[in-house]
């Protein structure tokens, strides 16, 4: 009986360990792992567990030191979808034997397409809409918009470029230029089909791909120290 289960569950964790969506999605997010790291230290250093610490740093970098270490928290955690998408987009590319700069680059800009960018919930008190790309939508809460969006986008980079579908440069232009243009079509397909996603999304009561993951509500919400 153990022997059929070892089989069977050896051959299918060996068929997923060598999936080259699971390994671009591992490695991808392996790439954030230094950076998480470190940043947990200022976590740490900010909200260190001991009764009067905080008071006892004020003494020394005055009232409100803690939230300087947000410039780093903020820079990292809040972040994190679209550091696995760089991440993701490059592995998965180099999974497939193509450029993974050009897939970092296109995963990228696919998932910042899809990403809001007006906020009409989030106003000062002169009534001014905040128009950005929101932390909220760039950390943990985009993570699977991200993954998919890295996926699908370089998949697509890569059918074009496999097509043909490239603009060739003569021998004598440099390899960079080359490569540039070489990317040029395949990248139109990527962003014109995400755009189009986009334009699908808005038509809906979800407006955009993370409403409709994650079901999140801006209206609930509301920004007040921007200017």
């Amino acid at each position: 009986m153990f022997a059929n289960l070892e089989k069977v569950m050896g051959g299918t964790a060996e068929k997923l360990s060598n999936n080259k969506v699971l390994i671009a999605i591992r490695d991808g997010f392996l790439v954030t792992t230094p950076l998480i790291i470190v940043a947990s230290f200022f976590i740490l250093a900010g909200n260190f567990p001991i009764e009067g610490y905080t008071d006892f740093m004020a003494q020394f970098f005055g009232q409100g030191w803690e939230n300087h270490m947000d410039a780093v928290i903020d820079s990292t955690f809040s972040v994190i979808a679209l550091l696995g998408s760089i991440g993701i987009g490059y592995a998965y590319a180099r999974q497939l034997e193509s450029d993974p700069i050009a897939g970092a680059a296109i995963s990228v800009v696919c998932f910042l397409i899809l990403t809001p960018k007006s906020h009409p919930a989030f106003t000062n008190e002169a009534g001014k809409v905040f128009n950005g790309l929101a932390n909220t939508n760039m950390g943990s809460a985009g993570m699977f918009v991200a993954m998919i969006t890295a996926i699908v986008s370089v998949r697509i980079f890569v059918a074009i470029e496999r097509k043909g579908w490239v603009i060739k440069m003569p021998d004598g232009v440099p390899p960079a230029v080359s490569q540039s243009f070489a990317a040029l079509i395949p990248s139109l397909f990527a962003m014109l089909t995400f755009f189009l996603v986009y334009l699908g999304f808005s038509l809906t009561d979800y407006h955009y791909a993370h409403t409709f993951i994650y079901l999140y509500q801006p209206a609930s919400t509301s920004l007040r120290d921007w200017t």
